[in-house]
């Protein structure tokens, strides 16, 4: 196919991507609870009580959470039998932050279609990506470990969408990402003529998240462009890298791994979050986090 050819078909898939967003009926919803949730959390006179009276009404996602809370991850030397208790002990944001992974999981599973086992691998790293940022943020002051948790969570629903609704298309993109080490998104500018990133961000919009949400979201892989919360959404840029490099440790058999590298962008920004951050420095930090993965196996196989 030549340029002018190639041009005009991205160009065309465009059009039909757009229009699909902008259909609200084609979007992933977010579930009521979860709508519910996110209220809670911004109301500024709500108590710890709403939230538990909201997330008890789902007996699969509170046996879930309970699942999840009991884990080594948390490490508690008592078992926590209730939502009440899980929501005293470990604060309304946490919770919040653990009700949305488990219903984000449960979108990834019922959008995926005939490429399941790829939204299978993507939920992975999407989950790896929430606990590296939110471990990352340790090391920090001044920065919502919760906030950074949720959006390495749903940073890359934009692929959910496009697997969803152009399967043969991102079947391409996925063969030719593992073949010839070129980036994801790249390939999906190519492709579509926008990139997961930017339908992530219309998804976001669409379910009324924070800004900061929408922006680590629609800009993770180009931080600088972000109209705000540009130190947010370098983090997470920063833990989608990590992931991947950890995906890659792991030496799995997937076929289907992606090929991301740190811009020049996230390097201006992250030297002024993290000090004296050198590639050694990153090697430490893959191992220490390969470490921390690998002692919370439990928590990962109950949200994946």
């Amino acid at each position: 196919m030549h340029i002018e050819e190639k041009i005009q078909a991205s160009q065309m898939r465009k059009k039909k991507v757009m229009s699909e967003l902008s259909h609200v009926e084609t979007l992933p919803t977010l579930p009521s609870i979860a709508t519910r949730v996110f209220e809670i959390s911004s109301e500024s006179d709500s108590s710890a009580s709403d939230l538990t009276e909201v997330i008890s009404t789902d007996p699969s996602l509170t046996s879930k959470l309970l699942k999840i809370v009991n884990s080594a991850f948390y490490g508690f030397p008592q078992s926590i039998s209730s939502i009440k208790q899980a929501v005293v002990i470990l604060g309304s944001e946490e919770i919040i932050g653990i009700v949305l992974g488990v219903v984000a999981s449960n979108i990834f599973k019922e959008k995926a279609g005939k490429l399941w086992w790829q939204a299978k691998t993507l939920w992975k790293h999407s989950v790896y990506t929430a606990i590296i940022g939110r471990t990352l943020c340790k090391e920090l002051t001044g920065y919502k470990k919760n906030d950074i948790f949720t959006a390495g969570l749903l940073h890359d629903f934009g692929k959910i969408f496009l697997m969803d609704r152009f399967s043969d298309h991102y079947t391409q993109i996925y063969e030719t990402t593992s073949s010839d080490k070129i980036p994801m998104f790249e390939l999906e500018q190519e492709m579509f003529g926008l990139n997961h990133a930017e339908i992530g961000r219309v998804i976001a919009s669409n379910w009324n998240l924070p800004e900061a949400l929408i922006n680590a979201i629609g800009f993770h892989h180009q931080p600088f462009l972000a109209p705000s919360h540009c130190e947010i959404t370098a983090i997470v840029g920063f833990a989608d890298y990590l992931s991947n490099e950890i995906l890659n440790m792991e030496k799995t058999d997937d076929t289907t791994k992606e090929h991301i590298e740190l811009t020049m962008g996230h390097w201006n920004i992250l030297k002024d979050i993290f000090k004296s951050l050198t590639p050694e420095k990153i090697l430490e930090m893959k191992s220490k986090l390969l470490d921390i993965i690998n002692k919370n196996r439990d928590f990962f196989e109950i949200l994946i």
